[in-house]
């Protein structure tokens, strides 16, 4: 582990203390804000995927359509 300093005011030093370990709770809500991605996220990402393997597809077609063409 890696040693990390945070500053805590006397509320969060209050809450903090009522933690039974402090860190691993503190590295369990990093990880969880890690996983967490917003549903809008992962749909932009899914239409550009979408949209890059369209053009990939035309490409190919387009190669075949050209390669076809010289055979005849």
């Amino acid at each position: 582990m890696r040693p990390i300093t945070i500053s805590l005011d006397s509320e969060t030093w209050g809450l903090a203390k009522e933690k039974g370990n402090f860190s691993q709770w503190i590295r369990g809500q990093l990880r969880s804000e890690r996983n967490r991605t917003p549903q809008t996220t992962v749909i932009k990402q899914l239409k550009e995927d979408l949209r890059l393997l369209q053009i990939q597809c035309d490409m190919y077609w387009d190669a075949f359509r050209k390669l076809e063409g010289e055979k005849e």
